[in-house]
């Protein structure tokens, strides 16, 4: 209700009996996974990766478990424990701290505890609703008939929704599981791109068609302008899910080459469009001077990069029209807001500015 503040919690930690046993890694591990036959029903929900829900969790009273410490916790050289039960799904924790899950045959990625059987039940049912999209909008004939020739390095796999194509990548957030309501997009890291695979059954000539309106995206002013702005989105992936694959080949010395031109851009141009500052440029250069070759390092270092693709060089590119005709090559200039007007002064200031001024 209006007026009302945060929740207050009285006690700082609930503390009760330790929960289930944490036990050696194995596939088989934890229950049984329902048969594809008994998935139950999904709605899916095209978002764009910041609309995934990533920021939405409530504030959450964290319990506090009195848990035993036997020999070797944690230590065990035979037998490490972790707590990923699932078998084939890798935990990545990114630098912000939150987890998500990377499925590498399915090539899936999602925010959700997949641990939970409701959630890991839905995630594949997406998968599965997904795979049906993909053999409308792209059948399967095409793919065994074109693709080997199109994409010699690729193995086909009819199977899989991806079809075997391995820079794809679908992202899940499942919203209710009780209700089955998931939000997703499909990455790629090849091409730098967001797409949806819809299913609208309302559209007989064009199905599948998304208005740009349900993304709560804005207006765009050409084809390219719009697939500048799918890559901005593709950054923002990039940047949630930073742990499990390498950056796209050539995005950091792309970044790195940007930086040094928007530095000598703004140094000699009054009325440059780069929107950073000559002093973060150079905080930018000099941090990508280093070079970190350890795997652990990858998550944080892909992380900046794609958040510094994102908030840097592809908002510059969408605000200037980049690639464009009609590209933005002043700070003087307007393209999508009214033009402006220079307009003679008044005869009392035309002569204030003779006498006082000039």
């Amino acid at each position: 209700m209006d007026g009302e503040g945060p929740p207050v919690f009285t006690d700082v930690s609930t503390v009760t009996d330790e929960p289930q046993p944490m036990s050696p890694t194995t596939a088989a591990a934890g229950p049984a996974l329902l048969p594809d036959a008994a998935l139950p029903a999904v709605t899916l929900l095209p978002v764009v990766p910041k609309d995934l829900g990533r920021y939405e969790a409530a504030d959450r009273h964290v319990k506090a478990y009195n848990y035993t410490v036997g020999p070797l916790l944690f230590c065990d050289p035979l037998y490490p424990i972790n707590r990923d039960r699932r078998g084939q799904w890798e935990r990545h924790i990114h630098p912000e701290g939150n987890p998500y899950f990377y499925h590498g045959d399915q090539q899936v990625v999602t925010l959700c505890d997949i641990i939970d059987d409701g959630v890991n039940d839905c995630v594949k049912a997406v998968v599965a609703e997904v795979g049906r999209r993909m053999r409308v909008h792209r059948p399967q004939d095409s793919i065994t008939r074109d693709l080997p020739s199109s994409r010699p390095d690729v193995e086909v796999q009819i199977n899989q929704w991806h079809y075997g194509i391995p820079e794809w990548e679908l992202c899940i957030n499942v919203v209710d599981a009780k209700k089955g309501e998931c939000r997703y997009y499909i990455a790629d890291w090849s091409k730098r791109c967001v797409f949806w695979l819809e299913d609208d059954a309302d559209s007989d000539s064009n199905p599948g068609v998304l208005d740009l309106d349900k993304l709560k995206l804005k207006p765009k002013s050409s084809w390219d302008h719009l697939r500048t702005m799918f890559e901005g989105h593709f950054w923002k992936h990039a940047e949630f899910f930073s742990c499990h694959r390498n950056l796209p080949p050539g995005s950091l010395d792309e970044l790195k080459a940007w930086c040094l031109w928007a530095t000598i851009d703004r140094l000699t141009c009054y009325d440059s469009t780069v929107s950073s500052t000559v002093e973060d440029l150079q905080i930018f250069m000099q941090l990508f001077d280093h070079k970190w070759d350890h795997p652990l390092a990858r998550g944080s270092l892909h992380a900046a990069v794609a958040r510094l693709w994102n908030t840097r060089i592809s908002v510059d590119r969408q605000h200037n029209l980049h690639g464009e005709h009609s590209a933005r090559l002043s700070r003087h200039q307007s393209r999508f807001s009214q033009a402006y007007h220079h307009y003679t002064l008044h005869w009392t200031l035309h002569l204030i500015s003779k006498k006082f001024l000039f």
